[in-house]
């Protein structure tokens, strides 16, 4: 996909008008990096979302590259409006879509419906709406559509940078790194696909939260509505499992951060209790099924789709004590592959060397452990790590395509790296260095 020149000149328009806006809002300012450091971080970000696109473009053909779907479905939206600006309104709102009009609409996208037995709620529609109302600035230029994604996800990595240095005290260089220029955070957050939302949800979300934790404003108040209102549309299962963290980090916040393991086993086993009563009260809802059906779902389109880096095709009989026994496969799958054997490609072998760095991450405390300071450094720890294993694991079962799975593991790979970085001696390690350099 080549842009015109009126498309560059108004790309490098926003661009230029999100830079001058990192630089003015206090938000942007991160404590203890160069103050410039965020707008070449943003620039990265371009850069990454434009080799993004010529990747698909090249290797993808347009039906199945979803970075192209959402956006030309938003575009039958956006076309919508000097005619019939009702019909733009109902689709973007969702209310008051069965008239005719709207019907034929609707049904002239290729991406609005899912599979009819998928349970989970359609996220796609949440991402075709807003490429829907960037059009309103953008006019319909796909590159413009990179520029605000972009600004989108950094604001969320922000929101996540300050969260995790105000919580945990990593040092902020390393913290900067795992959070906004980890290969595949940077990569995949920076297209116009689901993971910059994600990331724009998440760190909007637990910014606004731990603020309002200290003292509720209205400001706060919005952006954790903004936040949790994108989660809930664009990935619900990512915020129903970073909920009984989320209890947990409340719950010793206001009571004290005595008797932790104690409150850790009675959130977990509280949370466990809850999703089984919810599948006896509603009995469409049951999460060994779901996981069966997006294992099957994705093994079946990678068939179709002659998928080059498909691991396997064993579709077994799912129950909660397969998924159990397959926790240490799918956990090593979701960190490890692609491993040297599977590096086929230039795509394999970049992800095999980010897989190293991960290992990298994991064996720092080995060698450079930092004991707890407290209780609450200690309570950190187990949420972010814990919540990163689960999310990894789920990924490594579901998914059996190496190239999807570097993807679809992204939104666990920041949780997982600040763990580590909790009980690692970060300032041990910068003294190691300045003495290898001789400063």
């Amino acid at each position: 996909m080549i842009p015109g020149i009126t498309e560059i000149l108004l790309s490098i328009f926003y661009a230029v008008f999100f830079i001058i806006v990192l630089k003015k809002v206090t938000f942007f300012k991160l404590p203890g990096l160069h103050p410039n450091l965020v707008s070449v971080i943003f620039m990265v970000k371009i850069f990454a979302g434009v080799v993004l696109t010529q990747i698909y473009t090249r290797y993808y053909p347009p039906e199945k590259a979803d970075t192209f779907l959402y956006y030309e479905d938003a575009k039958i939206i956006y076309r919508t409006l000097p005619d019939h600006p009702e019909v733009f309104m109902q689709i973007i709102s969702g209310i008051g879509t069965s008239n005719e009009e709207t019907k034929k609409q609707i049904d002239s996208m290729n991406n609005w419906y899912r599979n009819e037995f998928d349970p989970l709620p359609n996220d796609n529609r949440t991402l075709t709406r807003i490429n829907a109302l960037m059009m309103l600035f953008s006019f319909g230029y796909y590159y413009v559509h990179i520029i605000f994604m972009c600004f989108l996800s950094l604001t969320g990595l922000t929101g996540l940078y300050r969260f995790f240095l105000s919580c945990t005290g990593v040092h902020p260089a390393f913290l900067a790194f795992t959070v906004f220029l980890f290969p595949s955070v940077i990569f995949w957050s920076s297209g116009i696909l689901k993971e910059g939302l994600l990331f724009f949800g998440a760190g909007s979300f637990l910014f606004a939260a731990y603020r309002i934790l200290k003292k509720i404003t209205i400001s706060s108040s919005l952006l954790i509505a903004a936040g949790l209102s994108i989660l809930l549309f664009n990935k619900i299962y990512f915020f129903a499992i970073l909920l009984p963290f989320l209890i947990l980090l409340f719950w010793t916040g206001k009571s004290g951060y005595q008797n932790l393991t104690v409150k850790f086993m009675v959130v977990a086993l509280s949370f466990t209790a809850c999703v089984y009563v919810a599948q006896l009260i509603f009995p469409g809802f049951n999460l060994v099924n779901l996981i069966a059906f997006k294992r099957k779902d994705l093994i079946n389109l990678a068939i179709t789709g002659h998928a080059g880096s498909l691991i396997t095709t064993d579709i077994p009989e799912i129950s909660l004590l397969w998924i159990i026994k397959e926790i240490p496969a799918s956990l090593f799958t979701a960190i490890f592959r692609p491993h040297f054997l599977d590096c086929k490609n230039i795509f394999m072998t970049i992800s095999f060397l980010e897989n190293m760095m991960i290992l990298v991450f994991i064996l720092l405390p080995v060698f450079f452990y930092r004991p707890f300071t407290g209780n609450q450094n200690k309570v950190y720890f187990l949420a972010f790590f814990s919540f990163s294993i689960v999310l990894l694991t789920i990924a490594g079962i579901t998914t059996p395509v190496l190239g999807a799975l570097v993807r679809y593991r992204v939104p666990a790979l920041p949780f997982l790296m600040v763990s580590l970085l909790i009980i690692t001696d970060t300032d041990k390690i910068i003294s190691k260095v300045k003495k290898l350099f001789g400063r």
